[in-house]
């Protein structure tokens, strides 16, 4: 066992060799997340802890910890920029507050610009339900489960984030709804993406 401390030692030299570039991408995370929640540095801080996150598994972590925290209340551009780093990101965790925000009318708009007719249909004014779409399946339940909202408005989001997943599974939960569907508008809808996928006949 004459080769033991070597090992020991080559252990501690990698260990040492690794942890300071840990500690340098969480500090740089750690300023990042104080710049996106003021408004006018969010957008660069948001692209920045995109960048980190999507290659640093630490700065991922240390964003699944707090932005499903941050983003329960809507307000301004920070909130925004949260609300698509966990689609982005594809954070689950972020699920259970995403889709509790479809039935609050203040968490759909407040983007900049004019939006389209268009881009209400891909979601495009609607940064709660985008982030759905993007996590894709993994919110699918949380999702199917607002189709059955008395509220109109919350059951058209939910037909259009599951529309907007491009999934086998989001498609045939919207056509199981059809049966029990009584608005025009989330119907039409439904059957133009079943039919656009070929699931319907």
């Amino acid at each position: 066992m004459r080769w033991l401390p070597f090992v020991v030692v080559g252990a501690c030299l990698i260990s040492n060799s690794w942890m300071p570039a840990v500690a340098q991408y969480l500090s740089d995370t750690q300023r990042a997340y104080q710049e996106l929640l003021v408004d006018e540095k969010s957008d660069l801080a948001s692209d920045r802890l995109r960048v980190t996150a999507l290659k640093e598994p630490s700065a991922r972590e240390f964003l699944v910890e707090r932005l499903p925290d941050l983003i329960r209340k809507p307000a301004g551009r920070a909130w925004i920029n949260a609300v698509r780093l966990t689609g982005d990101l594809k954070i689950v965790e972020a699920v259970p507050v995403l889709a509790s925000l479809l039935k609050d009318p203040y968490s759909k708009g407040g983007l900049t610009g004019a939006t389209s007719f268009g881009t209400k249909f891909i979601l495009g004014d609607d940064p709660a339900g985008r982030a759905l779409a993007d996590i894709g399946e993994p919110a699918l339940k949380a999702v199917e489960t607002l189709l059955q909202d008395p509220d109109i408005h919350v059951r058209w989001r939910a037909a259009l984030v599951l529309g907007n997943m491009n999934s086998q599974y989001a498609d045939q939960a919207l056509e199981r709804n059809l049966a029990n569907e009584t608005n025009e508008a989330v119907r039409g809808y439904t059957l133009a993406v079943l039919k656009e996928h070929k699931i319907a006949k």
